[in-house]
């Protein structure tokens, strides 16, 4: 029997399971708090007419965070509230950033530690794959990435919070599909000249590195800026109207243009945080890599062994291969099922 990981984002519900199932949903939390008890049931209900054993339930949460909650402990107590009532008689454990695994009530009363734990799951999962070498975590979500350095088996931080890790670049608030094109990009080139981007939510990063065919077209999908589909016609759309332009005025070509130069851009904040987490660290000896951006963890990697940041014959572990895409894209509910089953055998 196993344990079923549960990761509440703001934006995205994702659960897994240590043996090979994984399921992400979108789900706009500052929105819509008041259908989370509803949403979950549902999805619980359709894990299980798969066939998706579990008894137990282990829970991370960020989603405290959105704004349709007055403050973190607010957000933490309704998300618990919420999961209680959608499990329906099942055992239900929370994590916390200190790595302790708690029941409901202890939860509310640590919410401060119950708030953003997911990091810490994740981090202390993929430890294992580092023989106990110094190692460096890189886990780019939709929203926000994760840089975490890893040392003797566990992870080598001290931070217990998304302000303190903003502050380490442990967090950087960007990611390959939700940012802002414009939170990423000031200006770019335009058709022989240089051309500002509109302040405002047109397009995002996942127009840009769908256009650039790093993601992959989901005409189903529609969690995109206008609400239309993840399209290449539609992301060059999208791209267009960050420069105030339409389909007269922009095409695929300056989408590319304006896609390389925002890709660029990202790469290089991260780049900048990179280098203040490994700055005084040991000698790193691995890379772990994970979540819906890993392509770009990779080229963020090789970006800062050609630095001479990170050595050249450092080892490179994809957590993709280790695992699987889907459960990499949800890895951190899949730390928490795999940590709980350790730690807690359900008969």
């Amino acid at each position: 029997m196993a344990w079923l990981g549960l990761d509440i984002g703001g934006a995205n519900i994702k659960c897994a399971t240590a043996g090979g199932f994984a399921q992400s949903r979108a789900f706009p939390l500052w929105q819509e708090r008041r259908r989370l008890p509803e949403t979950l049931a549902s999805m619980f209900s359709k894990i299980e007419s798969d066939g998706v054993a579990y008894d137990g339930v282990v829970l991370t949460m960020t989603g405290e965070l959105a704004d349709c909650y007055a403050d973190k402990a607010e957000g933490v107590a309704h998300i618990l509230e919420s999961v209680s009532r959608a499990v329906l008689g099942r055992r239900i454990l929370v994590y916390l950033t200190d790595g302790r695994f708690v029941g409901l009530e202890e939860a509310r009363q640590e919410a401060y530690l119950a708030a953003a734990s997911n990091w810490r799951a994740l981090s202390q999962f993929v430890a294992r794959f580092s023989a106990g070498r110094p190692a460096v975590l890189v886990d780019i979500g939709s929203t926000t990435t994760d840089i975490i350095p890893i040392a003797h088996g566990r992870p080598a931080t001290t931070s217990r919070t998304d302000t303190n890790r903003l502050q380490r670049g442990e967090l950087i608030y960007t990611g390959v599909s939700r940012t802002p094109v414009c939170a990423v990009l000031q200006q770019t080139n335009y058709r022989g000249g240089r051309c500002p981007l509109a302040k405002e939510w047109f397009a995002t990063m996942h127009d840009v590195y769908l256009v650039l065919e790093d993601l992959r077209e989901n005409p189903l999908a529609r969690d995109t800026a206008d609400g239309r589909p993840q399209t290449m016609a539609a992301s060059v759309a999208r791209l267009g109207r960050a420069l105030c332009a339409d389909q007269r005025e922009f095409d695929l070509r300056d989408a590319r243009t304006l896609a390389r130069t925002a890709a660029v851009a990202q790469q290089e904040e991260l780049l900048q945080a990179l280098r203040q987490v490994v700055s005084g660290q040991a000698n790193f000896q691995m890379a772990v890599l994970s979540g819906e951006g890993e392509f770009l963890a990779d080229r963020l990697i090789q970006q800062a062994q050609r630095a001479g940041m990170l050595p050249p014959d450092l080892a490179i572990v994809s957590l993709k291969d280790k695992i699987g895409e889907a459960e990499s894209r949800c890895a951190p509910a899949h730390a928490l099922a795999v940590l709980a089953e350790e730690q807690f055998p359900l008969p």
